[in-house]
Order: C-alpha cells, then structure tokens, then sequence
C-alpha cells in the first residue's frame, strides 16, 4: 500500500462502522473531467496565499466550481504541492475529525511532488491540510463518490447484473444480466445468466442456474436451483424450486414445492409439493396437491388435494389418494395392521385398486324392496374346500373353504367381481350373510307356521280323543243290555 493509500485508510480512523467510502463499489463512484478546486499560488484566490510551517487550513471542496454536490461522500484528487523548501510532510483527512498521525505526501527535497489520494468529505464537504513546512497546495479533483446507498453493500460479478439497482442493498448478482432490473429489491441472490433479471423489488428470493427466476418481478422468499427453475414467476412468494426447469411456469402461485427437473410446471396453483423428475408435470390451476417419485401425479391438471404417491393420477382426479402402480406393485405390506383390534367398517377393493365401504344407512340408498325369493337359488351353490395354487409367504397352502366364481356367476352373476379382463376373479362373500338371513327368516317362518299346524292338530286329536272317550262311554253303558237279552229269550 502506498502511504497515500494508507493515508485515506488512516484518515477514517474512528469511522469503521460506517462503510461510506471504502464499502463504495465502481457503481457509485462518478469521473469527472479534472478541474482545479484550490491553488495557494493565488494569493487572490479563494484559500489564500501558501501555508505556512505547522499550519493547518480546511478546504470546502463542494464550494468551488467544479460543479461537486455537496452531498458528495469523498474524493479523488491529485495533491501537489510547491515547498519553499524542504518538506517533512503534508497531510489530508476530513474536516472535524482528529488529524491522523500520517503523511499523504513528501518532499524532503523540496521539489515539486503531486500524488494522488482519496479523501473522505468531512464536516460541510471541506477536507483539512496540514504541511510541516511552508509550501503552496494545490488541489486538483477527477471525481467524487456518491452517498452510500444500501446498493453499495450489493456484490455484482457479471456485465449487466445490477445495473438497474438503486435502493436494493445486500443483493448479490453473479452473471450476465443477473438482476440486471432490480431497482429495490434486497436480500436476492442470483447466481447465472438472467437469473432474477427482471426482479425489481422483490426480496430474500435466491436464484442459481441461468435464467432461474428470470421473470420474477415483486415476488419475495423464492428459491430456485437449477436452470429455468421459477423461470416464468412473476409476483410468486415462498415458493422451492430444484431442478431445471421446476416450477417454470408459475407465475403468481404461493407456497409451492418442487424438487426434480421438470417437476410441477404449475402456473397458478398454490401449496403443491412435487418430489421427482416430472412430478405433477402437467398440474396447472391444482392446489394442494402431493405427488411423489418420477411421474409422481404427472397427469393432474386442475384438481386439488391429491396425493400421487408412484402413481401417475388421471386429469379428474381430486380429493384422490394413490400410492402405488398396478403395473409395478404387486403386493403390499403395510405395519401395525395385523396384530391390531378394531372396530368400525369392512374396508373392500375394487378392481381399480380403489379402497372403500359398504355403507348400509338409508340415507345412501334408494330403491330398498324386501329380498323375497331372491335368496332360493343359494341351494344351487356348490361349497368346496379347495387350496391356492400360489403358496403363501411361508411356503404353506392350507385349506380353504368357499365358493368357485364361475359357478357362481352362473347364479348370481352381480355377485362376482371381474378383473380389467374381464375375467372371473373373485366372490362378494360380503353380500352372502343378507341373503344367509334372508332364507334363514324364511325358514324361521315355515318353521313357526308349522309349529302352529301342529298344534292345530293337537288340539284336534285331543279333541277328538276326548270324543272318542266319550262315545266309547256310552257303548259301555250300552253293552250289557245287549248281551242279555238271549237269555231272558230262553226262559
């Protein structure tokens, strides 16, 4: 370091909390072309005529004609001085602040010496000289720095990036034309060509890859990593993106997630979660949406509040839970289900692969008659006791007890269920207790009815017995009379 340059860094001892000069960047700083602000020679002039030994003179820099504004934070100029002789040193720094123990310039010749420093601006623009010696100054300026603004705490690497800033502070724009339209956004970070170009004002956004979040205009609390992720965002908060071309379509959604390259290129709705290359791909109006895994719900559009776990979706798809692909998943095993007691409904499958009840309120049904005779062909039905040919886990196949589904079918045909083939796959075992209760109540029925027959009839034979009792008493009283007649015919 030059002791010139030591002299501007000494001379804003006391002022390190403030970064007004030296945190200036290149964008702050304005060339002018050189004009003389102040020259002892003169002794008409404006400062007098040359310093004498051991004193000390302000120069209101902003007061000349140089045209600098008074709100100027410092200085380039080039100091010459002229000794009457030899010269210990002169010394610069800004006027109201303590004289730092340093020189800016020598001459211990006495000869004619110039260098060059920068100054800061003290009180009322002016900056203070102190020579050694008697000596004329001369002060001439090739440009000044502005004000620090927020921007001057901005990183910029890149042609273009940050061009547009005025008021935005802590931004860092890495690339060419990152953030090249911000005016007052702050706390961004964009890392690639065009990345966060067109953001203005928005705030705390992050961009990494070329053109990642290359449309944002105000929105805020963005992250984007990859290439064309968030590209298309323009007022977007709180949304992820990872992966290229995530989320490169949304434009004014909230809260969305989408980690894999191509995942959600979702345009407006909001609160989606994607997880995988192309995950929820398609979904454009959908909120609330979950889809997991490469494709995960790639075909939803506009529903909302799915789950698409490995599985694909359809586009009417909402307030849809899948998991799985019967293309790919075969067997499920799910913990905490087996060794479990509970209570509640029956849960069936579907040949979809749908989950659901049997509800038996009235309210979910119409059409209700009593079952009848509907219930006589069960006798037709043949039970078996079969095995599966497909073993089970440990290699056992134990003895079953049911119904064979193509006899069935040829019984009760809305009893089986069919395959997407078409085929034959297995029985509604569910409905069978209905139709069991069914004949069962029947039979009750013919059982009581006979019942009565058959105390009808009892009390018919008794009353008949009791008839016959009777008849057979007066055959009794009767008998006697007859036997003895013979007799009284003998004598």
């Amino acid at each position: 370091m030059s002791r010139f340059g030591l002299v501007a860094a000494i001379a804003t001892v006391g002022l390190f909390c403030s970064i007004s000069v030296w945190g200036q960047s290149p964008q702050n700083f304005v060339s002018v072309m050189p004009c003389r602000v102040a020259d002892t020679r003169n002794p008409a002039g404006a400062f007098g005529s040359y310093m004498t030994a051991g004193s000390t003179r302000s120069f209101p820099i902003p007061s000349g004609t140089c045209g600098i504004p008074t709100n100027a934070a410092a200085y380039s100029l080039n100091v010459t001085v002229v000794p009457k002789g030899p010269l210990d040193f002169l010394t610069m720094w800004p006027t109201g602040q303590q004289q730092p123990n340093v020189s800016t310039l020598n001459s211990p010749s006495g000869q004619i010496v110039a260098n060059a420093a920068i100054i800061p601006a003290g009180t009322n623009g002016a900056v203070d000289v102190y020579v050694t010696n008697s000596t004329d100054v001369i002060l001439d300026i090739n440009g000044y720095f502005l004000p620090q603004t927020p921007q001057a705490i901005n990183t910029v690497i890149g042609s273009g990036s940050l061009s547009s800033n005025t008021t935005g502070s802590a931004d860092t724009a890495i690339g060419f034309r990152a953030l090249c339209l911000n005016t007052e956004g702050s706390n961004n970070t964009a890392t690639g060509a065009s990345a966060l170009q067109s953001n203005t004002s928005g705030h705390f956004n992050n961009a990494f890859g070329a053109s990642a979040l290359g449309s944002n205009v105000t929105g805020s609390n963005n992250s984007a990593f990859g290439g064309e992720a968030l590209k298309g965002n323009l007022t977007g908060s709180n949304n992820t993106a990872i992966g290229s071309g995530a989320l490169t379509i949304s434009q004014t959604a909230i809260g969305n997630t989408a980690i894999g390259a191509l995942a959600l290129l979702n345009s407006i709705g909001s609160f989606n979660t994607a997880l995988g290359s192309s995950a929820l791909f398609q979904n454009t109006g959908g909120s609330n949406n979950i889809g997991i895994g490469v494709n995960g719900g790639v075909n939803l559009t506009n529903g909302s509040f799915n789950i698409e776990i490995g599985n694909q979706g359809t586009s009417i798809d909402s307030n849809v839970i899948r998991i799985g692909d019967n293309s790919n998943q075969t067997r499920t095993f799910i913990a905490g289900i087996s060794n479990a007691l509970g209570t509640g409904s029956v849960v069936l499958i579907d040949p979809n692969g749908q989950l659901g009840i049997v509800p038996s309120s009235e309210r979910y049904k119409e059409d209700i008659h009593d079952m009848a005779g509907t219930s006589d062909a069960l006798m037709q039905l043949r039970p078996v006791t079969f095995r599966y040919k497909q073993a089970t886990n440990g290699g056992n196949k134990p003895l079953q007890y049911g119904l064979i589904g193509e006899e069935v079918a040829k019984v009760y045909p809305e009893l089986v269920v069919y395959g997407k083939d078409g085929q034959v796959e297995s029985v509604q075992y569910h409905q069978f207790p209905a139709l069991l209760l069914n004949e069962w109540q029947k039979q009750q029925r013919a059982i009581k009815q006979q019942q009565e027959q058959i105390q009808q009839q009892k009390q018919l034979m008794h009353s008949l017995e009791s008839r016959i009792a009777a008849l057979e008493g007066l055959l009794h009283d009767q008998v006697p009379a007859v036997s003895s007649s013979p007799s009284e015919n003998r004598h």
